[in-house]
């Protein structure tokens, strides 16, 4: 059963990579309506391939999937998520305030906020309810299956990683998307519900896709944008300290249990 469980999960993750490759191709050129319907349309595969595939390999429901109280979880990680990005940002436009910036009014704010919904509840699905869900069945070792699983999602993010950045650079992005993994993963086991690290991956991107700069809301001279990448660091730097401090404290607190 373990073998065939892992066959299974290997077989849906190359038909996942082949998907959002040939699905990243067709979008490019679309509108944004257009790129809206297919996320949703992606989404709603997703949803069902996940239900139906983990009750096929154990042979009972994914309870973290149930709707209950799902508007006061997506909430409570939507806030989580928003926290860490936003402080960096204000501190950007304030470390900034005296150079121009732009407000861009020509984003679609409906597309962008069902997008990056579709894409958090999308990624969450297949790598927390599913991946590190039947990792956590199958070898019963949460921090195990969180590391792979972490492992598994950066693979799938390496499309988004600049490689023409300097090593250094792209250590630290590397960093960061395990580091998120890693973190989702967690309140993911904490609060025994999907919603709250889908809430906490929205709140994230929204922050950084729509308010950090250089992305869709403001506009900046080149001053400005120079100080960008070192925000961006920052950034990166909190998520991975918060995601150490976190697994630090769980993994100290677990043994303590133990003993």
């Amino acid at each position: 059963m373990r073998i065939l469980s892992i066959i299974i999960i290997i077989v849906y993750l190359i038909l996942q990579l082949f998907a959002n490759s040939i699905i990243s191709c067709a979008i490019s050129n679309l509108n944004s309506w257009f790129k809206m319907f297919i996320v949703l349309a992606k989404l709603l595969v997703d949803y069902f391939a996940v239900f139906y595939i983990y009750k096929l390999l154990f042979k009972k429901n994914n309870d973290s999937l149930n709707l209950n109280k799902l508007h006061f979880k997506f909430l409570l990680g939507t806030i989580a998520g928003l926290l860490l990005p936003l402080i960096v940002t204000c501190v950007f436009y304030l470390y900034n305030f005296n150079h121009q910036l732009e407000v861009n009014f020509e984003i679609n704010f409906l597309t962008l906020f069902v997008n990056q919904f579709g894409i958090s509840i999308g990624e969450e699905l297949v790598f927390r309810a599913l991946i590190f869900q039947s990792l956590l069945n199958l070898n019963k070792s949460f921090f195990k299956s969180s590391i792979i699983s972490s492992l598994i999602f950066c693979i799938f993010h390496l499309n988004q990683i600049d490689f023409n950045m300097n090593l250094f650079h792209v250590i630290i992005n590397l960093t960061a998307c395990f580091s998120a993994s890693l973190l989702l993963c967690y309140l993911y086991y904490k609060f025994k519900s999907i919603w709250y690290p889908i809430g906490w991956h929205f709140g994230w991107n929204i922050c950084v896709f729509l308010l950090f700069p250089g992305f869709n809301l403001f506009r900046f001279n080149n001053i400005v944008f120079e100080s960008k990448s070192n925000f961006e660091l920052v950034l990166m730097f909190l998520l991975i300290a918060t995601t150490v401090i976190i697994y630090s404290i769980f993994y100290i607190t677990t043994n303590r249990l133990k003993n």
